[in-house]
This record gives C-alpha cells, structure tokens and sequence, in this order.
C-alpha cells in the first residue's frame, strides 16, 4: 500500500494464503469488516481504491514450490515476508539464478531490521548475507517446530533485535503464542521497503546488499549510544542469545 501511495508499482503481484484475524488489527491497515477475507485479496481491494488503473495478480494459496516460477516472472523487486523457512530460502534461490533483488524487513521492537540483496548485481552474492551458511533450502524441510523461533530469529537478525524482543523469543511457547509485532513498526516496514524498491527499480546502484537496523531508539533515547549503554545491551544480548541457542 506504501508503495502504491507513492506512484508504483503499476503491476503488483501479491501472494498469502493467510486471512485477516482481528489480532492482526493492531498493525494492519485495514478495518474488522475484512476479518475473515485473504489478505492478498483484502490488500488488492486497497489498491484498487488508491489506484483503479493498477494491475494486481493475487495468489491466494500464497508462495509454493509449484508457482515460484510463474510469480518470479517479470518481477522487478521481491518483496520477502514470508515466515515458513524453507520458502523464504527457496524463493531466494531461485531469485538469484534470476538477478531478481530481494528486500525483506523485520520488526525489531519501535524499529526494524531491514536486508536488502542485489542479486541483480551479483549473482553469486550469499543468501541471506551468509547466515544459514551451506544449508539448502531442503535443509529447512527438517526443522523440528520446537526449534522454528530459533532459526526465524537468526533469520531475521537476532543479533543486533532490540532486547525486549529477544526476551519475548525466550517466552513463546511459554506465556506468549508469538513474539509481538507493533503498528509502528509495521508501518516502518512498509516506508523503509517502498523506499527500497523504489530506488533499486529506478537504477541505483547506490543502494548495496546488507543488512540495516533502522532504530528510533538510537536517535530519540538519551544516552542509548553510550558506552555503557552499549556494553549493557550487549551483556544481555548474549545472555538471551545463549537461551535460545545462538
């Protein structure tokens, strides 16, 4: 919707097989009279009263092995959010055969982690920056489901998450059913990857594959980039990291 608000794309693909719940409320922009529908389709709606010239192909079954190739067709951006592992690996290979770049942003408490991989300028750039080392998007087929919080975190960038959502990582399964995901933060998703898509379609070369914390935190808190600050969170960063295995 960001990206639509902003002049583009005129020609959008959009899979989930998902439907709005009302716990999706708190961060979606949409209103309860769309619980219940798919989001692709709730989303495509939107558009169409932003934009009634745009051309939007919906996939309600979401991403699968059977249509990454036909959605990967054409596209100039991948715009990645997927939570299942071995799909979000899988798409990644095979958008790289085909120098398609992929943008993909997490929520990280108020901010985000955002990633971006120009494969459209090096095909032999590692996926995901490296981190899931040598494994294949087979690999991620075996994961027990007592260990997907785990991986999705080193995914998404444990490391450097903000340390209210590490503790949360800690807890689900436990007194939380998931971590949480807020309005701000979602809403910053959805800036920071209309701004990326919308650079790297024009031809800028400027905008390099990396991984990107954007942090309110950082620029609003007193005192947050300190030393002791720093040492602080970086202590208890590795405290949480060591519960959840990383």
């Amino acid at each position: 919707l960001t990206a639509v608000m902003t002049g583009g794309a005129k020609y959008i693909k959009l899979a989930d097989p998902d439907t709005l719940s009302g716990d999706n409320l708190n961060r979606i922009r949409t209103g309860f009279q769309n619980v219940g529908v798919n989001k692709a389709v709730a989303v495509a709606r939107q558009i169409y009263e932003i934009n009634p010239y745009a051309r939007v192909k919906i996939y309600i079954q979401g991403l699968t092995e059977k249509n990454i190739s036909e959605f990967l067709n054409g596209l100039d951006v991948l715009v990645e959010e997927m939570d299942n592992p071995y799909l979000k690996v899988k798409v990644r290979f095979e958008a790289r055969k085909l120098g398609i770049p992929v943008i993909m942003a997490a929520d990280n408490g108020d901010g985000i982690i955002a990633d971006v991989e120009r494969f459209d300028m090096n095909k032999k750039y590692p996926i995901l920056h490296g981190i899931i080392g040598k494994m294949t998007p087979d690999d991620f087929k075996k994961i027990a489901p007592k260990d997907l919080p785990r991986v999705i975190a080193k995914i998404a960038g444990a490391n450097i998450a903000d340390l209210r959502m590490l503790y949360s990582v800690t807890q689900v399964g436990k007194t939380i059913y998931s971590w949480p995901q807020l309005g701000t933060a979602a809403t910053l998703c959805g800036s920071t990857l209309a701004y990326l898509a919308r650079r790297i379609i024009s031809g800028d070369q400027k905008i390099k594959s990396g991984r990107y914390e954007v942090n309110p935190d950082s620029v609003f808190e007193d005192g947050y980039n300190s030393k002791i600050n720093v040492k602080n969170r970086t202590k208890k960063r590795q405290e949480f990291l060591k519960k959840i295995g990383l």
